[in-house]
């Protein structure tokens, strides 16, 4: 059978990631307000937590009916051990796993009801709902003492619009340390034809914050593969910017940058894909130490082949405690299965010494080919601090 490329597999109902994230996050939501530090400690304990997505997980007899894993936190990280994987046949959550509806396409993470534990909200865009195909679903997983555990679901508006909510993968951070903070934005489509923004491969612009927010008046930076001191060279088609992440992987108080370009071509391996860390500074974000981390890269395991898609979602997250975020990099087609890689964050740059990869089926899910275990991965949701 002939293989379609990844990112040309359109699924009905992809908004719902944009719809969980407006829920978790709109202010003067009744919610109380996520309480700083535990944004993804789903079971309390101190440690930030990984949900991943396997949109594609067959769930008994139903193929792709979905499924998301939650990676527990620890002093050493995450391991495929520590773990819980759920879906909708799982006991207390709503809906029925049923095939093609696709539980874990999307994911959003925060403390919704406030008793200090973080939830999840996860979207099945491919849910029936009555009579109407592909109308979409959006549960809530409750976070708890002993992890995630039961859900609610929760109602659409009727006139909501795919074409209305779907746009470009937006992160906050502080990059230049003033206090103040900042945006950056993927835009990852080549120009041509009518579109006459962006760069061939993909490109991020980043805005700065100040008293009053980011100032539209501003000429914002724009960084994309073409940028002096950032690897590689703008392809057509790279979808450089595609994921965006941002954490302080080197614990300097500035925030840093991670870019996955899921459709970068390495070593004739069409599609294998690749992830640019870019660093903070008092001068804002900047190239200087900028690197390209790939399947080829020593210390991180495997090696790049064709539609690995490393670098489709990212997120940069402190899981073991040091103060450090640590980078996740999905890879929803490696080997078929998907696979998500950990490297850690150090005191001069991103480490790759002890990275860690764990495997759908070292997951916990059935080992079915093209689950696309790694194909999500949330990032906390900014909330406010409560006071």
């Amino acid at each position: 059978m002939q293989h379609v490329p990844f990112r040309r597999r359109v699924v009905p109902g992809a908004l719902l990631g944009a719809l969980a994230l407006s829920f978790c996050c709109a202010p003067g939501a009744a919610a109380a307000p996520v309480r700083s530090g535990i944004e993804a400690d789903n079971n309390g304990d101190g440690y930030l937590d990984l949900a991943v997505g396997a949109p594609n997980a067959k769930v008994g007899s139903r193929e792709h009916a979905g499924a998301v894993v939650v990676l527990y936190g620890s002093a050493s990280g995450v391991s495929g051990g520590r773990r819980t994987v759920v879906h909708q046949d799982s006991p207390g959550v709503p809906g029925t796993a049923e095939r093609n509806d696709r539980f874990g396409r999307s994911l959003a993470s925060a403390d919704l009801d406030g008793d200090g534990y973080s939830d999840l909200v996860v979207g099945s865009p491919s849910e029936t709902v009555g009579s109407v195909p592909y109308r979409g679903s959006v549960t809530v997983l409750w976070g708890g003492r002993q992890g995630i555990a039961g859900g609610a679901s929760l109602p659409l508006p009727s006139d909501l619009d795919e074409e209305s909510v779907m746009g470009t993968g937006v992160a906050a951070g502080d990059f230049n340390g003033d206090g103040y903070g900042d945006l950056v934005v993927g835009d990852a489509l080549d120009p041509g034809g009518d579109r006459t923004r962006g760069h061939k491969g993909g490109q991020l612009t980043v805005w700065y914050g100040g008293p009053t927010g980011p100032a539209p008046a501003q000429r914002p930076t724009v960084v994309h593969q073409d940028t002096p001191g950032v690897p590689g060279s703008g392809e057509s088609a790279d979808g450089f910017g595609v994921s965006v992440a941002v954490g302080d992987i080197d614990k300097d108080g500035y925030a840093d940058v991670a870019v996955g370009a899921p459709y970068e071509d390495l070593n004739g391996s069409a599609e294998a894909g690749a992830v640019t860390v870019l660093y903070g500074s008092k001068g804002g974000l900047t190239t200087a130490r900028a690197r390209m981390i790939t399947q080829d890269t020593a210390g991180v395991p495997g090696s790049p082949e064709r539609y690995d898609y490393f670098g489709h979602a990212l997120t940069l997250r402190d899981l073991t405690g040091d103060g450090r975020s640590d980078l996740v990099i999905g890879a929803p087609e490696e080997n078929s299965y998907g696979m998500v890689t950990v490297l850690r964050g150090a005191a001069s740059a991103l480490s790759t010494s002890g990275v860690v990869s764990i495997t759908g089926t070292a997951a916990g899910l059935s080992g079915a080919s093209q689950e696309w275990f790694g194909m999500v991965l949330p990032d906390a949701a900014r909330s406010r601090p409560a006071t």
